[in-house]
């Protein structure tokens, strides 16, 4: 909620729906869906629905998806109450241009129970049951593939692995040299220099933002797919080798611990917090 004089928010330039950065809405998606693993390592997902923040990070994660989707859509709606309405609209068309990777009614159904609570700030109404968030995670993972198609121009049926080469490929020498310089600053220069060698050679798989969102994106594709969304735990195969590996570091308080969905997410959200909230390199 906001203060004073409203008229000072006539003062905010406008701007068209065609301004819109796509690859700033993108991110935001991936963002979210950092945040919401990182909640959902925190208890078996069994339990985890019980929790007020893993319920407000599933809520963040549905309403900023379809903010995203909207800017990709061409159909962009400042205020939450307002991007669910078009959302809507878009719903009872014959076709969506673009038209989206799953159903929009559904989708703009959960989106507006979502936005109603956001709203009103009570959960009454608000249907998160286990089916509902995963679900969400569905969906999310459906946008994150069919955006990056978008953002890249590549085929809708390349594999995860050449959709991201793709993307990365795209990224300049400053960009990802500026990346890691702001990690190593973070990580204090003193203390991460032996760190150096490693971070060079991730390096040439494109910036640690990067990297941590193709983490994000492989361990949710996998999850929402596994016996895990049933309530069944599952440990890591050797499979996730890879995606362990282009995290700069692992968390200091899971050495040590069983490899496991919720390890890798916590490492995840661990570097997230320490390495990008603040700075957009």
């Amino acid at each position: 909620m906001l203060w004073g004089d409203g008229r000072i928010l006539s003062l905010i330039p406008s701007f068209s729906v065609g301004e819109i950065s796509r690859e700033d809405a993108w991110r935001m998606l991936c963002n979210r869906t950092i945040e919401f693993l990182g909640h959902a390592a925190e208890s078996p997902l069994g339990e985890a629905e019980s929790s007020s923040s893993f319920r407000y990070a599933a809520i963040k994660l549905i309403l900023d998806a379809a903010t995203s989707y909207l800017v990709f859509a061409g159909a962009y709606e400042p205020g939450f109450r307002r991007r669910a309405v078009r959302l809507c609209e878009l719903a009872r068309e014959s076709a969506a241009i673009p038209a989206a990777p799953f159903s929009l009614k559904q989708f703009a159904e959960q989106v507006s129970a979502c936005t109603a609570w956001k709203i009103s700030d009570s959960e009454k109404g608000c249907d998160l049951r286990p089916a509902v968030w995963k679900e969400a995670v569905r969906h999310a993972c459906a946008l994150w593939r069919w955006e990056l198609v978008q953002l890249t121009g590549a085929p809708a049926n390349l594999s995860e692995d050449a959709l991201w080469t793709r993307w990365v490929s795209r990224l300049t020498a400053p960009q990802t040299a500026r990346g890691w310089l702001s990690l190593a600053r973070r990580r204090g220069w003193s203390k991460s220099w032996r760190r150096w060698p490693r971070w060079v050679g991730l390096s040439r798989r494109g910036t640690p933002r990067y990297a941590m969102y193709r983490v994000a994106a492989g361990l949710l594709s996998r999850l929402s797919d596994s016996a895990e969304m049933d309530g069944t735990p599952f440990r890591l195969g050797s499979n996730w080798g890879e995606l362990r590996a282009l995290l700069p570091e692992r968390a200091p308080a899971s050495v040590g611990l069983e490899d496991s969905w919720q390890k890798l997410a916590a490492d995840l959200s661990w570097n997230y917090k320490s390495f990008l909230l603040g700075t957009d390199a």
